[in-house]
């Protein structure tokens, strides 16, 4: 679903020095009838992540284009369970998984913890 005008501001920007900003849509409420049906049969250009791009179930050309946006992802737990053994695990099952995607995505930064 398109993202609405003034959402993210900077990354609305991005898009549009690119050409590459939200056509307007009737569509409310996501369904797979009322959205993804409607694009059968023409070109759609979304955008993703590394962690999103798997999720579309099509057939995807990456285009050769660099969007001059970093993006990032954080996982935010309360102080109490910051020492958690299962939050802890949880980490470094996380942290694994992005190891084992860096070959493959070349725009991963994996920080330090």
């Amino acid at each position: 679903m398109a993202l609405p005008d003034g959402a993210f501001p900077k990354c609305q920007a991005a898009l549009e020095g690119l050409g590459l900003w939200n056509s307007e849509s009737a569509v409310r409420r996501y369904s797979y009838d009322a959205w993804e049906g409607r694009t059968d049969d023409e070109v759609t250009v979304a955008y993703a992540s590394a962690f999103s791009i798997g999720w579309y179930p099509t057939e995807k050309v990456i285009l050769p284009i660099e969007i001059p946006l970093t993006v990032g992802d954080s996982l935010v737990v309360p102080r109490r369970f910051a020492e958690h053994p299962r939050f802890l695990a949880l980490v470094a099952h996380l942290r694994q998984r992005l190891v084992e995607m860096a070959p493959a995505c070349l725009e991963l930064e994996i920080l330090p913890a």
